[in-house]
């Protein structure tokens, strides 16, 4: 600083100024530069009483020194200082605009897979399923046969013939309906219970995949009139005979003007490798959410499941 003139006070007076002559600094402050004419007879500025002009000056300067070391040594740390040494400060070539996702702080984080399949909440999007199959197979006996497994005949159920092409990703079923509600508009409203095939060439290659993909025809594909959501139960691991499978429960809700007091239903999906080459064996029921009496049925059909 060598040009004379009204500068800041070094002693840091808020909104003070005080002249600098080339060599030090005056005595007198002012609070309007613009209007204040150099000092007569500057004098170096005193930071104590009876401190000598050239060693206040001295001072000062020293303090405006320190003051400009501080600075560049915080500037140093932020920006150039690492572990190993010293590296030029990365570009930052984020978009003040992202065109990609953006998270959402309203929505809960994704979380990592982890080899479980955890219940999940599902919305009401409709999904598209293979239409190959769709076969149905008459029962006899008080059995019921499909895909290599083997559930019993419920004795107060019908026996299902054309409702099933409503499954048309399925193969072989046999299947049994019983009918909960019937409105005056005729819709019927039933439960099921079904075992058949579902083939590996249609995505069907392994049980706990399966089951996902079987649960989501089953729910959105168009089976049910005024689908509105789904909400995973129970998804684990069991075992059939010896033979690997998945089990997966889900409540699946409706909303129909004509039947009202009907929620929706508990669809279990059980999807087992019986070691054909060619396709898993499949069991899918659905029972109508609170019947109680039907869900036992089924829980008694799925217990006494075998392969065969």
């Amino acid at each position: 600083m060598s040009m004379p003139g009204w500068y800041p006070d070094p002693a840091g007076n808020p909104g003070h100024f005080r002249y600098w002559d080339g060599t030090s600094w005056s005595a007198q402050t002012t609070t309007d530069p613009a209007g204040s004419a150099a000092p007569q007879q500057p004098q170096g500025f005193s930071s104590a009483p009876g401190a000598a002009p050239q060693q206040q000056s001295n001072r000062g300067l020293i303090a405006a020194i320190a003051a400009i070391l501080a600075l560049s040594l915080l500037v140093w740390a932020l920006f150039f200082r690492n572990d190993d040494g010293f590296q030029a400060v990365p570009e930052d070539t984020n978009s003040s605009s992202p065109q990609g996702p953006v998270w959402d702080e309203t929505s809960p984080p994704t979380p990592e897979p982890s080899g479980i399949s955890e219940p999940a909440p599902t919305g009401g999007a409709m999904v598209d399923c293979p239409t190959t199959g769709g076969s149905v197979v008459p029962i006899s006996g008080d059995q019921l046969h499909g895909g290599g497994l083997v559930i019993p005949r419920q004795g107060d159920w019908d026996e299902a013939t054309g409702a099933v092409f409503l499954l048309p990703w399925t193969q072989d079923m046999q299947a049994q309906t019983k009918t909960i509600y019937s409105s005056p508009l005729g819709t019927r409203w039933f439960s099921v219970q079904a075992v058949g095939a579902v083939s590996k060439a249609d995505g069907f290659e392994e049980p706990r995949n399966s089951a996902r993909m079987m649960m989501s025809c089953f729910a959105t594909s168009g089976y049910y009139s005024g689908f509105t959501g789904r909400k995973d139960l129970q998804s684990e691991a069991v075992d059939i005979n010896g033979k690997q499978g998945w089990r997966l429960r889900s409540e699946v809700y409706v909303d129909m003007e004509d039947l009202p007091q009907v929620d929706g239903d508990v669809i279990d999906v059980i999807v087992v490798d019986t070691g054909d080459p060619e396709s898993l064996g499949v069991f899918v029921s659905s029972a109508t959410i609170g019947d109680g009496e039907t869900l036992s049925q089924i829980e008694d059909s799925i217990s006494r499941m075998t392969t065969g």
